[in-house]
């Protein structure tokens, strides 16, 4: 299995989204930074890097970028350096279920697509003690649509998925102690343009099995009923 999910590593980012949308989410925390001296930002569960080159360029600061794969680290590692920006990404190889991280220390945490590896209850949960006061916890999920239909609600039974309502992700950001202060939706295109079209591409080249068989239905089922789910970017503060 390994071997088939490293084909997601020649995709333009691992999940869901678009810089425009990285860009208007960092758009709406970036003037509650530090000014005085750079942020200090981390991204967890980075994957290829897509959003820690976003965030290191519009920040012009280091960025941590955080992931368990290391060739997806050295592919960013590759793609920051021929965009300028090697001095500002720093790779960590780390599971995000056991972080190498000081407690109360980051100003911003970035997270796209993430937050299912814990659960976002969970993330939630160990992230915020890693923010200083007023830091920020921004990330992106899958959430239920507002009328999931049953041919969705079983595929993701299938996986054994629980995505949260958008309610309930807001409540999981509310128990950790932060407090939710933007909530959007990213729109139809950030699911195809750079995840599920080249991903199909992708999918074309492969053996079957039973791995592209489940990623074939998700593109489908995708395609079918585009308001089951959604994605969503949430912005939570610490409290200062």
């Amino acid at each position: 299995m390994s071997d088939f999910y490293d084909i997601f590593s020649a995709l333009p980012r691992q999940t869901v989204g678009s810089d425009a949308s990285t860009r208007a989410a960092l758009a709406r925390v970036r003037d509650h930074l530090p000014r005085h001296r750079p942020p200090v930002v981390a991204d967890f569960g980075c994957g290829t890097g897509r959003a820690s080159l976003v965030l290191a360029h519009d920040l012009n600061c280091a960025v941590t970028a955080i992931d368990i794969r290391p060739h997806y680290l050295e592919r960013l590692g590759a793609e920051a350096a021929r965009q300028g920006l090697g001095n500002r990404i720093r790779p960590l190889c780390a599971d995000l279920a056991d972080l190498p991280l000081a407690p109360a220390n980051l100003d911003l945490i970035w997270c796209e697509g993430a937050t299912f590896v814990l659960g976002v209850e969970r993330s939630c949960r160990e992230w915020a003690p890693l923010l200083r006061p007023g830091g920020w916890l921004v990330f992106s999920d899958l959430v239920w649509g507002a009328a999931p239909d049953d041919e969705t609600r079983a595929f993701m039974a299938d996986l054994g998925a629980t995505p949260p309502t958008r309610d309930g992700a807001l409540n999981a950001v509310r128990a950790a102690g932060l407090e939710p202060r933007h909530v959007f939706t990213l729109p139809e295109a950030d699911w195809w343009d750079e995840y599920y079209v080249p991903l199909a591409e992708l999918l074309e080249k492969q053996p079957p099995s039973p791995q592209v068989t489940a990623v074939w239905r998700e593109i489908e089922i995708r395609w079918a009923h585009p308001g089951s789910t959604d994605y969503v970017f949430v912005l939570a503060q610490r409290a200062g």
